[in-house]
C-alpha cells in the first residue's frame, strides 16, 4: 500500500482499537478522518432532533461523536470523500453494547457516551435496547453491512478497506482474568461477534486476522485495562499486516 514514503491518508471507522492501530504505523499514514462510537445500525437514522442544546459531557470529542451517531450521516461524509483516502480502518467493536431503537424508527448506538450523558439517556424509551447477538441486531446489521459494501464497491472504496479481526482478550500479561465492559465478559463477546465477522467476510471484505494466542490485554495500556486495549505486540502485528499484506494466494 505504500510507495516510499509517499503519505498514506487514513479514516477510521472505529473503536480505539483502529485508533491505536493507526498510531503504531509509520509516520507517513496520516489520520485525516476519525468517526467513533457508532454502530453500523446508526447509519442512515437521523434522531438528531430529539438531542438538546447540552448534553452534559465532559469533552467536546464525546459530544461531537455522540451527536454524530444521532445524526447517522458520518459514513455517508465517508462515502462522498472516499477518493480522498488511501486506507479506511473498520472494526466493529463499538457493537458491543447494542443500540437502542426508538419507537419512531430511528437508532442510536448504546455508548458510553450516550450513558455519561444524563439528558440523552433521558430520551432513551422503555424497552428499546437491542443487544449484540439478538436476532434483530444481527439481521438488521447484516442488511446494514450489505449497503455499506456495496456503497464502498460503488465509490471505488472497498479495496482499501481493511477489517480488523480480532478476539477480545480473555487474559492480561499477567496471566489475570480480563474484566467485563458493562456487563458483557471476553468469552460472551466472542462468541457474539463470530457471525458477524464471518458475514462480512462472505461478502468478500478485506479483512486483517490476528492469532488468538497473540491477543492479551495490557494493565498499563494507556487508556486503562479492557478486553480490547492490547498489548503492543498485538499492535505490531496490525501494523505489520497493513503496511506489508501478504500476496493474495
Amino acid at each position: 500500500m505504500t510507495v516510499g514514503n509517499q503519505v498514506q491518508r487514513v479514516f477510521i471507522y472505529g473503536s480505539c482499537v483502529a485508533r491505536d492501530t493507526a498510531e503504531y504505523l509509520p509516520e507517513n499514514y496520516r489520520v485525516v478522518g476519525y468517526t467513533a462510537r457508532h454502530s453500523l445500525l446508526s447509519w442512515a437514522t437521523d434522531a438528531s432532533y430529539k438531542l438538546p442544546a447540552d448534553l452534559e459531557l465532559s469533552n467536546k470529542f464525546q459530544d461531537k461523536m455522540l451527536r454524530a451517531d444521532w445524526a447517522g450521516q458520518s459514513l455517508d461524509s465517508l462515502l462522498e470523500t472516499a477518493d480522498q483516502y488511501d486506507l479506511i480502518l473498520w472494526d466493529i467493536f463499538d457493537e458491543r453494547h447494542g443500540v437502542h431503537w426508538f419507537s419512531t424508527g430511528e437508532v442510536v448506538t448504546r455508548s458510553i457516551d450516550l450513558v455519561a450523558s444524563k439528558p440523552a439517556m433521558g430520551l432513551i424509551e422503555d424497552g428499546t435496547h437491542v443487544a449484540l447477538g439478538a436476532e434483530e441486531h444481527f439481521q438488521s446489521w447484516c442488511e446494514k453491512a450489505d449497503e455499506f459494501i456495496d456503497a464502498l464497491t460503488e465509490h471505488g472504496a472497498l479495496a482499501k478497506v481493511r477489517l480488523l479481526r480480532l478476539p477480545w482478550a480473555e487474559q492480561t500479561s499477567a496471566h489475570e482474568p480480563t474484566p467485563l465492559s458493562m456487563g458483557i465478559s471476553a468469552q460472551e463477546a466472542n462468541q457474539l461477534t463470530v457471525p458477524y465477522y464471518d458475514y462480512v467476510a462472505q461478502r468478500g471484505l478485506p479483512i486483517i486476522d490476528v492469532p488468538a494466542d497473540l491477543v492479551v490485554a495490557d494493565p498499563g495500556h494507556q487508556w486503562g485495562l479492557a478486553p480490547f486495549h492490547y498489548v503492543p505486540e498485538v499492535y505490531h502485528y496490525l501494523r505489520d499486516a497493513i503496511v506489508n499484506p501478504a500476496p493474495e494466494s
